[in-house]
């Protein structure tokens, strides 16, 4: 067997070649294009009916815009809403400049400190069963094992053993510790 594996290793070796010499220049050649047919001539007119010619449209020139200067920008708001609304300066401002500025510490003050001892309820879809699938991963497992009740145990919380598993998770169990 060996001798053949060393056989079919020898014939599906690569072949070594060098590399080709291929031309530095490609030449695309593309086709003429077909003329166009002439267009049909007209049909003649039946009698009683009118043609109608359609017009050519003139050129028309496009109308010469000439933007506005635009007027210059109003920085004194700017300059106000910078530095006029600073803190330090609030209760200088007069109540016109004041209904124009937010008031020092608006929207950074904490109204209610987090109740961090008892958090809010969790809001998740099936919450009662992901936490028993948290406990159950949590736990540990024993293999051919479980939790259960039998006539010989009332206690609902009785660990039983499964004795038609045991050989199987023993044998399991001695080969790792080859």
């Amino acid at each position: 067997m060996q001798a053949g594996l060393l056989a079919l290793l020898i014939v599906s070796r690569p072949q070594f070649a060098p590399p080709q010499n291929l031309p530095e220049e490609l030449i695309f050649v593309l086709p003429r294009l077909e003329k166009a047919a002439p267009p049909a001539p007209p049909t003649p007119a039946r009698s009683g009916q009118t043609t109608i010619e359609p017009r050519t449209a003139e050129p028309v020139a496009p109308p010469n815009y000439t933007p506005t200067p635009a007027a210059p920008p109003d920085l004194q708001g700017l300059g106000q809403s910078i530095f006029g609304c600073a803190p330090e300066t609030w209760s200088s401002l007069t109540p016109e400049q004041r209904a124009r500025c937010p008031r020092p510490g608006e929207g950074s003050a904490i109204r209610e400190a987090p109740d961090l001892l008892h958090p809010p309820p969790s809001q998740a879809k099936d919450g009662d069963h992901w936490a028993a699938e948290l406990a159950s991963r949590k736990s540990i497992r024993l293999p051919c094992t479980y939790v259960g009740t039998h006539a010989l145990f009332p206690d609902p919380n009785a660990v039983m053993v499964d004795p038609s598993c045991l050989p199987k998770a023993l044998g399991e169990f001695f080969h790792k510790l080859r």
